[in-house]
This record gives structure tokens, C-alpha cells and sequence, in this order.
């Protein structure tokens, strides 16, 4: 019985293709629908991997962590995965031997993505023939060089001893005693809402926008308490953070327009660098690792939003082992040689003020208080909209840049007013999200400089 003569197919998501780093579209069979839902599985094996070095069951398994983190982040995007339905899922211990007791108990656990049951393949494939896998061109990561292709896929049971896992054999029977850590293929499977290809309705798609740019910065401000409260900071949770936001960034950076809350990531990410280069040097009793590398990792996903490209795919990657790799991002050079908008020429105007005190000349109250009142008035007219230019996000940029200017330079004239300055843009900066300038103390905070 051949599989495409009893299922139709979808494509939905994309992962990588063998040999190559460019993704391809992930092709599922429709095991069954109703109003609401399709149920799916991979018409082909993504990839071949190991069920679990240690021999664990499903629900303590590598196999099930990676599938609802790594491959659900790598395979869909921020708008695909609302589509993913959470479902209960219910996992049987199998074998021909009589059992009973905490061992044989069946296990419960809330997936998104999920392997096949041995009771769902003998529902939806009764015969062996229509169970025997293709190799797929998908599958590129492995655990083992020879072992890139299968036709042996894994189940999520519990197999007949300790440590084994069933498994679908090449001629379409059950294997229970199969040591986890072998390499066999993967044949994920997931519910998805019925109407996953329908493009977002524009308010959701702001909701969605805002409620990911929110997710993602409120992660980076948890990690600065986190070193604030000399708590360990593991590589990989720094690591998927910046993935993360290289994810979200790249959603929008060649786009002139920019949900709002975006400016808040770079926000968090400049008060993370802060903290984490002050305890720099106690890294080894901290648990922190390679701050210059992290610090050039964001400099290359600044540079890359604003310029609206990004010099390679994952820049964190290819910038991982090069701690030297440090570019000092001057939004002068994004600005010059083309005719500039009002943001741009206050994010110039800005800098100017920084140029000023470089050449050796003090910036007077008044100068500051002047733009500080042009920069309110300007924000004010799209503090109510849910888009904005990407360049206010960064005027934001740069009026960070400036405040920690004043802040670490004892010999700047305005030093002694830094946590006024600091004051006034972090109150400038609740207005503009919150839309709410009529009844913020901004003007209070700026008048309060010549006091």
C-alpha cells in the first residue's frame, strides 16, 4: 500500500537540507481531520538522531526536548506556531511480557510536537508495507557520519527492556528492543489548526508582533537580574537567546515600518552588556563566558537591523570563535549621503551633542534641555501607533548611547547631571510605549536640569 494513495499531503514549516544549509518546505501527511484540526506526521524522516544517551523514557527524553525546542524554533516561524496545537499526549509501555507497577504506568505529557505511538502506526498504517520509510533529502544533522540515511524510524514507547524504544523497522515491523542510543530516523508528528495557511488578520499579526518582541525582551532583562544577582548564566541559554532574537529581528529589518516594543529589545540588550561587563573579570566564579563575543554578536544584529541586511545567516555563529571581532556602530554612516528624515536628523543632532564634548567643548543646559523638548514633541506623534520607522528605534539607540556617554565620563561637563539625563529618557521612553505623554512627568524631568 503506497502512503500518497491514502493520505493527501500539506506543506507547512521548513528545515534543512542534506549536504546544505538551505531549508526546504517540510512535507506532512494528514492522518486525520475534523473542524477544527489536522492530525499530521512527516511524510519523511527530518533527520536521523539518537531517542536518548541515558535510556530514558519519552517524557525525560533528548529526542522530546529537542523536538519542542530547537526544531519547533528552527522549523517554524514566529507566525507558524501559533498553529501548533498543545496536546495531551499518552505514551504505553510495550512488550509481550506480563507487566505491571510504576515501570509499565502509562505516561502523560503536553506536547506541541510529538513522535508516533506503536497503537497510532497500527491504526493509520495496519499494513507493513504503507509503514516502510523513503529516505529523505531533509535528515542533516546526525549523531553518527555514516549513518545520515534510514529507513528505521522511532517511536515514543518505551521498548521490551531498560533503556530500548520501539522502533519501526526497514520492512515496516516493530523493533521493542532497541538500544535509545542508536541513530534511527525522526518522523515528528503535531496537531495544527485547520486554517494554518490562512494569512493573519492584521490586528492578530500586531498582537503576535508585540507579544514576541515582549517575550524576547523581557528574556534579556531576566538575565541581567540574573547577573545582578551573581546567579550562573549557562553558554547555551545566552546562545539560544541571541537566536531568538536574531529570529525576531530579521523579521523586520528590511521593513521601514517596525512594531513599536522593538526598541525595548536593544534597551534590554544594552542593560545585559552593562551588567555582564562589570563582572567580566570574575567570569570563572560567575559562570560567564566570552562577554566580548556576546558583545560582538549583538553589535552584528544592531548593524544588521538598521542597515536592513544582514552579512550572513546566523552571525552569531560565524562570529562565536572571534572575540576580537568588535565594530563600534556610529549611525552616522547609516545617515549620510541621502536626503535624512526628521528622526534621522535628530538621531544626527544627538550624536552632534557626543562630537561636541569629543572635540573638547562643553554642551550648555539650555542646548540640552532644547532637544530633549524637540525629541518629546517628535515621539509624541507616534506614541499612538502600533508602527513606527525603524529609525525611532534608533533614536532610542542613540539616546542610550549618550546617556552612558555622560554617565562614564567624569570629566564631561554634564557628569553631575547624569541621573537627571537618565531620568528623563527612561520616562520619555514609558510614554512613548505606554502612549500615555499628556499625564507623564517628562516635561517636570527636563525642566528639573536648569534647577
Amino acid at each position: 500500500m503506497d502512503n500518497n494513495s491514502v493520505f493527501r499531503t500539506i506543506h507547512f514549516g521548513e528545515f534543512y537540507k542534506a549536504e546544505t544549509y538551505e531549508k526546504e518546505k517540510i512535507e506532512w501527511m494528514v492522518l486525520s481531520e475534523d473542524e477544527e484540526k489536522l492530525f499530521v506526521v512527516s511524510k519523511k524522516a527530518i533527520l536521523s538522531r539518537r531517542f536518548d544517551k541515558n535510556g530514558r523514557k519519552w517524557n525525560d527524553s533528548e529526542i522530546r526536548q529537542w523536538l519542542n525546542t530547537d526544531f519547533i524554533n528552527e522549523a517554524f516561524s514566529h507566525y507558524e506556531q501559533p498553529s501548533i496545537i498543545k496536546t495531551d499526549v499518552t505514551t504505553t509501555f510495550v512488550t509481550e511480557e506480563p507487566c505491571a507497577g510504576y515501570e509499565c504506568a502509562d505516561i502523560h505529557t503536553q506536547d506541541k510536537i510529538f513522535l508516533l505511538s506503536a497503537e497510532e502506526v497500527e491504526r493509520y498504517f495496519p499494513e507493513k508495507v504503507s509503514r516502510i520509510q523513503e529516505k529523505s533529502d531533509l535528515a542533516s544533522y546526525t549523531l553518527e557520519e555514516d549513518r545520515k540515511h534510514t529507513n528505521a524510524w522511532w517511536l515514543r514507547n518505551t521498548g521490551g527492556f531498560s533503556g530500548a524504544a520501539l522502533l519501526v523497522l526497514e520492512d515496516g515491523n516493530f523493533c521493542g528492543d532497541a538500544s535509545t542510543q542508536n541513530i534511527e530516523g525522526i518522523r515528528p508528528a503535531m496537531y495544527i489548526s485547520r486554517n494554518y495557511n490562512e494569512l493573519l488578520p492584521l490586528e492578530k499579526q500586531i498582537y503576535l508582533d508585540e507579544y514576541i518582541i515582549r517575550k524576547v525582551s523581557d528574556h534579556w532583562s531576566e538575565l541581567s537580574f540574573a547577573v545582578l544577582e551573581m546567579k550562573r548564566i549557562s553558554p547555551s541559554e545566552i546562545q539560544n537567546l541571541l537566536k531568538e532574537t536574531y529570529r525576531t529581528l530579521t523579521a523586520f529589518h528590511t521593513k521601514n515600518l517596525v512594531p513599536k516594543g522593538i526598541s525595548r529589545i536593544f534597551i534590554e540588550m544594552d542593560s545585559f552588556l552593562y551588567f555582564a561587563s562589570m563582572i567580566e573579570e570574575n567570569e570563572d566564579k560567575m559562570g560567564f563566558y566570552h562577554y566580548k563575543t556576546i558583545h560582538s554578536i549583538v553589535t552584528a544584529l544592531k548593524k544588521g537591523f538598521f542597515s536592513g541586511e544582514y552579512e550572513c545567516e546566523f552571525p552569531f555563529i560565524q562570529m562565536a570563535d572571534d572575540e576580537n571581532n568588535i565594530v563600534k556602530i556610529n549611525l552616522d554612516t547609516y545617515i549620510f549621503n541621502r536626503r535624512l528624515s526628521k528622526t534621522e536628523k535628530l538621531t544626527y543632532k544627538w550624536f552632534g551633542l557626543m562630537e561636541k564634548d569629543w572635540n573638547g567643548k562643553n554642551i550648555s543646559i539650555e542646548e540640552l534641555q532644547a532637544l530633549f523638548k524637540e525629541t518629546r514633541d517628535h515621539l509624541k506623534k507616534y506614541s499612538t501607533s502600533n508602527s513606527v520607522p525603524k529609525t525611532i528605534v534608533g533614536l532610542f539607540e542613540m539616546l542610550k548611547d549618550f546617556e552612558s556617554h555622560v554617565a562614564f565620563d567624569e570629566n564631561h561637563n554634564l557628569h553631575n547631571l547624569y541621573r537627571e539625563i537618565t531620568d528623563i529618557i527612561v520616562v520619555m521612553s514609558e510614554a512613548f510605549h505606554t502612549c500615555d505623554f499628556c499625564n507623564s512627568d517628562v516635561d517636570k524631568f527636563i525642566d528639573r536640569l536648569s534647577d
